[in-house]
């Protein structure tokens, strides 16, 4: 709920309970785990609670535009070696933040206007369908924050605008979409092209109509 309403001071408080319980219940269970005492267990591995905990915080503060405190969130889940465990799940849930750790540090290189990272992540998004919005979102948010040049990716813009269909759109791509379609607005207009900015906003107004 606090994401969906932009409420990113609470994401950050709400982040910050979930890590520090979550760090108070694996080191009790390092206690206890020499004893004969049953450990505290969750639903899922507790380094998916660390891991969630920090993710939800660097998008916090990457939205409120304070990239160092991101940075320091997305390098503390990318680099989880320091814990004792050894089940499978845990440790795929160390390669995964590990993993998502590197595109987000790419993301946040991006926004500050980075250039030597855009070719890697332009292709990281294309290969993955999930990605493709989210993707090209933090390229026009970028270029509006930063200049990040980006004139050479419009025809990639246009086509997935194109292919939109507001009458038929879930309503959590229409979120999404919604987003994209805003700052491709925005980058319209910052380019002198009014026309294309207005008729990507208008094309917004037929969603469930």
């Amino acid at each position: 709920m606090a994401y969906s309403l932009n409420n990113w001071s609470e994401i950050i408080r709400l982040g910050e309970t979930l890590y520090e319980e979550s760090i108070r219940i694996y080191n009790l269970n390092m206690l206890l785990g020499d004893t004969h005492i049953v450990e505290i267990h969750t639903d899922r591995v507790l380094v998916y609670y660390m891991g969630y905990a920090l993710l939800m915080q660097g998008i916090a503060h990457q939205k409120l535009l304070e990239f160092g405190k991101a940075r320091e969130c997305i390098e503390s889940y990318g680099e989880f070696k320091w814990l004792r465990i050894t089940d499978e799940e845990s440790i795929d849930e160390v390669k995964y933040y590990a993993e998502i750790s590197k595109v987000n540090l790419m993301v946040l290189d991006l926004l500050e206007g980075k250039t030597e990272v855009l070719d890697e992540y332009l292709s990281f998004i294309l290969q993955s369908k999930d990605e493709l919005i989210s993707g090209l979102l933090t390229l026009l948010e970028a270029n509006r924050l930063s200049g990040l040049p980006i004139k050479k990716l419009e025809s990639i813009f246009e086509k997935n605008i194109q292919v939109i269909d507001w009458k038929n759109i879930s309503d959590i791509d229409a979120s999404y979409y919604l987003k994209f379609s805003y700052e491709m607005a925005m980058y319209y207009g910052r380019i002198g092209r009014s026309a294309q900015a207005v008729s990507v906003l208008l094309n917004c107004t037929e969603i469930h109509t």
